[in-house]
């Protein structure tokens, strides 16, 4: 017997009590989820119960206590437990459980791991606080009660009741506020009947009521959102916000050009759907609107166009100044003097040398480091890979024909750890799939398994949970499809079932969990590893392989508020060769394509392409690596690098770096012993390239190593 339990809820009652408050029990009530040989358990069992003072081996401080006869249904259990006020003082706690058939006389099966008690705070008082800042002058309230990590709980005036999984507050005599799942903020002032959200609401004056879909007013679990009155500040870490009196507040959190837009005091709605969307804030003296991610402003507001007339007149001052440089700096190439030093990356700088210079030393670029952490994920190819802005984080693949992962890990870059991937909950096994980072989750789907083309997925969060991808309306099973995040929505297109290859697209919406299927005609013909990427209101889609082979074509699906519109075939003049296994980058404005594979010739050519002009230049071929497919790219933010993958000469350790502002490739170090591989997976982390799994001769890899991409530097002087 297999078994498994998922730790759902720990609801803890105070255990610690301020003094003139009232103490709770010590009793808490225990939730979980038991799985048994991989399906959920239903029937009688006995659980037993016990609290240690480590996570593994220590103490037993607590318990043991047995729950005979527990009833189980669709997995889920619930048991109220009891240790006495003596075990928690406030030192480290962990719960272990052991679980047998009920009746059965055969020793327990201890669940690993132990699951770390924590409490939940509780308001237990709320009353008379001079600052406004937590709670104030509740009169005759009744209740104020949170459940989970509550940071502020208020009623006051007339209010009855203030429930929330977060934060609730009512006032004046608002009858009820309530917020569900991981609600954030839900506040009603005067006359306000009901606030209801999936993660924040707010609205106040006379407003009736406010909804958003994730990120509205604040981001995540801001520390307070309050004020009523004549309250001068309340709500969020990351924004400002007052009302009452209060005549505006507005504040731009850190997060990119996310824009929050508050109305205080007779405001009548503020509304944002995902993290993407109108932010409206009616102001005395303007309005200000913001679309995200796009961030365009409206031109009404005060002094907006003195500041892009300002953009303007530098923009042209640092013009003038380039030309300026480059023509002092052509004079000094043009009359140099003996012992004039010049640095090229160049070994054989044909410019310098025709100059009359020569090369007198070098300084050689900076190796590859190999990651010295521990806890690194089993070898694997066919895994996904994505980065969060700090974290690598792999999921999947095989090890083999049928030999199938459903396991990962999460390295950080800055400490150089890996974290394992919680399996609780986790998407089967599988290979050939895609993930997508949405910027607060990883979401996995489709691929192989042991059981044959899938439609399933899952969405990681870094808090080590997952939830389900919904299979209602998915679109069909398949693998070797291409993904990427819109914003918005998760867009899949092409890849390969059991019939051959399709041409089939579809967005999902982690938001609502739901699928739309996208039937727009004009669609790129049925391929399979192709290459996609996001161009901000487009996705480009170019080669792979079709059902006659490799391709050279490929189209545009263009949007428009986040909503795909038509699809545009790209212009096939000057367009890259037919090939697949090649790599595709966006730099901001073009799209570069690089490498691959045509029928058994692989490819060192690539071309660029712009979207808007619906051209294609290209790449030029000096100095550039050697032909290669199943390699990896990464755009750095000036330069494409490629790194190792096949050829006819084998597998490869080699890199290169593009840059398309000059035209010229330039080699990369192969100093530090970096691994060959294909079929890795690669990211930018903001400084280093970062290279995971991946194999050679048949043979999966882990070995993940970092590359700073630096050229060697050459120096010439005129002698």
């Amino acid at each position: 017997m297999k078994l498994r339990l998922f730790h759902v809820l720990l609801l803890t009652t105070g255990l610690v009590c301020a003094p003139g408050v009232l103490a709770q029990t010590t009793a808490f009530t225990y939730q979980g989820r038991l799985n048994e040989s991989g399906a959920p358990a239903a029937g009688v069992y006995d659980l037993r119960f016990a609290i240690y003072d480590a996570s593994t081996g220590g103490n037993t401080v607590g318990g043991a206590l047995t729950n005979a006869t527990t009833g189980v249904t669709n997995g889920i259990f619930t048991s109220a437990l009891d240790f006495g006020a003596s075990v928690f003082t406030g030192a480290g706690r962990w719960l272990e459980i052991g679980v047998r058939t009920n009746g059965s006389a055969a020793a327990y099966t201890i669940l690993v791991p132990r699951q770390m008690v924590t409490s939940a705070p509780y308001a237990f008082q709320a009353a008379n606080a001079q600052s406004a800042v937590n709670a104030t002058t509740a009169s005759s309230a009744t209740a104020a009660t949170t459940a989970t990590a509550a940071l502020t709980a208020l009623t006051a005036g007339t209010a009855t009741n203030a429930f929330t999984a977060i934060t609730a507050l009512t006032a004046g005599t608002a009858t009820n506020a309530m917020t569900a799942s991981l609600a954030t903020n839900a506040l009603t002032a005067g006359t306000a009947t009901n606030a209801l959200t999936a993660n924040t609401a707010l609205t106040a004056g006379t407003a009736t009521n406010a909804t958003t879909a994730t990120m509205a007013l604040t981001a995540a679990f801001a520390t307070n959102a309050l004020t009523a009155g004549t309250a001068t500040n309340a709500l969020s870490a990351n924004t400002a916000l007052t009302a009452g009196t209060a005549t505006n507040a507005i504040t731009a959190t850190t997060a990119n050009t996310a824009l929050t837009a508050l109305t205080a005091n007779f405001a009548t709605n503020a509304s944002t759907a995902n993290t993407a969307s109108n932010l409206v804030g009616t102001f005395p003296a303007t309005n200000l609107t913001g679309i995200i991610p796009d961030a365009r402003i409206s031109n009404n507001i005060v002094r907006l166009n003195d500041l892009i007339a300002t953009n303007t007149v530098l923009v042209a001052q640092l013009t003038a100044l380039n030309a300026s440089l480059l023509a002092a700096s052509n004079r000094f190439e043009t009359n140099l003097t003996t012992g004039a030093t010049l640095v090229s990356t160049d070994a054989a700088d044909a410019g310098l040398i025709a100059k009359g210079l020569q090369t007198f030393s070098s300084i050689a670029a900076p190796p590859w480091t190999s990651s010295l952490a521990g806890n690194v994920p089993n070898a694997r190819t066919g895994h996904s890979a994505v980065w969060t802005g700090t974290d690598f984080i792999i999921w999947g693949g095989s090890q083999g024909i049928g030999n199938y992962l459903g396991s990962g890990g999460r390295y950080n870059a800055s400490s150089d750890t890996w974290t394992t991937l919680t399996p609780a909950d986790a998407p089967v096994a599988r290979s050939g799939h895609t993930a997508v980072w949405t910027g607060t989750e990883m979401i996995v789907w489709g691929g192989a398994t042991a059981a044959g083309y899938v439609n399933t997925g899952g969405r990681y969060r870094t808090s080590q949970f997952w939830l389900p991808v919904s299979i209602s309306a998915a679109a069909p099973a398949r693998d070797g499809h291409v993904a990427v995040w819109t914003g918005n929505r998760m867009f899949i297109f092409g890849g390969r079932d059991g019939s051959g290859a399709l041409n089939s697209s579809a967005l999902y919406d982690p938001g609502t969990d739901s699928w739309s299927t996208n039937a727009l005609t004009n669609a790129p013909s049925a391929r399979m590893s192709a290459t996609a990427v996001w161009a901000g209101d487009r996705v480009i889609v170019f080669g792979g392989e079709g059902s006659n082979g490799p391709l050279s074509t490929g189209a545009q699906l263009i949007f428009t508020n986040g909503v795909p519109q038509r699809w545009a075939t790209l212009n096939p003049t000057n367009a890259p060769s037919a090939r697949s296994g090649h790599t595709a980058v966006w730099t901001g404005s073009r799209m570069l394509v690089w490498g691959g594979l045509q029928v058994s010739a692989f490819l060192g050519t690539g071309a660029s392409y712009d979207p808007i002009a619906d051209t294609w230049t290209t790449l030029s071929t000096a100095n550039a690596p050697q032909a290669r497919a199943g390699h990896v790219a990464v755009w750095t933010g000036a330069k494409m690098v490629v790194q190792a993958g096949d050829s006819d000469a084998g597998v490869l350790n080699t890199s290169a770096a593009y840059d398309p502002a000059t035209g010229k490739w330039e080699a990369l170090s192969t100093g530090g012993s970096p691994v060959a591989r294909t079929g890795a997976t690669a990211a930018w982390s903001g400084a280093e390239l970062l290279v995971f799994g991946g194999q050679s001769g048949g043979t999966p890899l882990a070995a993940l190593q970092r590359l700073n991409p630096q050229p060697a530097y050459y120096l010439y002087r005129k002698p």
